[in-house]
């Protein structure tokens, strides 16, 4: 899966992709896990990018940070 620019929440946990490209913008989650812990998330692919937490917990089986700004945060 991949988010290109802007703000994409992902409220529930029970989706099934094993990559998710942030590749400019915000990624929030609204429940732990909503993303699958199984996947990797690969932050900043063409500019600034944020994984935001929002205070949940989340699992993953990678998580990599480009040459891009890559924050992760939990608001």
């Amino acid at each position: 899966m991949t988010s290109r620019i802007g703000t994409v929440f992902f409220p529930n946990p029970g989706s099934s992709y094993s990559q998710l490209a942030v590749q400019q913008g915000t990624v929030q989650i609204g429940a732990t896990n909503a993303i699958p812990t199984g996947a990797t998330v690969d932050l900043g692919v063409s500019g600034a990018a944020t994984l935001d937490l929002a205070g949940f917990n989340q699992s993953l089986t990678g998580l990599t940070k480009n040459t891009n700004g890559a924050t992760v945060t939990n608001s």
